[in-house]
């Protein structure tokens, strides 16, 4: 698990995938014995690579942000398609009183 703070990394935690079934037979998950196991001092470890990461996750970061409004208003009109138009609690008010709330859309 990663944590970013101030545009650093920091709390790496790198955690060996285990395949039930391989182990069971005495495998890795990439079917290499324990003894060929990836050196601790991986490539991807390196300054270069966590600072390429750390940009690649601003980008991400950055473009949800960005299309965070669209997004909203892209489920809004789903819902609307989907003929979910009710607020909840109209809908309970409706259903309270023995209503459906049905809305039947014309274009």
């Amino acid at each position: 698990m990663t944590d970013m703070a101030d545009d650093r990394l920091v709390n790496v935690k790198v955690h060996k995938r285990v395949d039930p079934i391989a182990a069971e037979a005495g495998r890795s998950f990439l079917g290499r014995g324990d003894d060929q196991a990836q050196p601790d001092n991986d490539p991807l470890d390196s300054p270069p690579m966590q600072a390429l990461f750390r940009r690649l996750m601003g980008f991400t970061r950055r473009e949800m942000d960005l299309q965070a409004e669209n997004r909203v208003q892209m489920a809004i009109d789903h819902d609307y398609y989907d003929h979910i138009q009710w607020a909840v609690d109209d809908a309970v008010t409706l259903e309270s009183r023995g209503q459906l709330p049905a809305v039947y859309n014309k274009i």
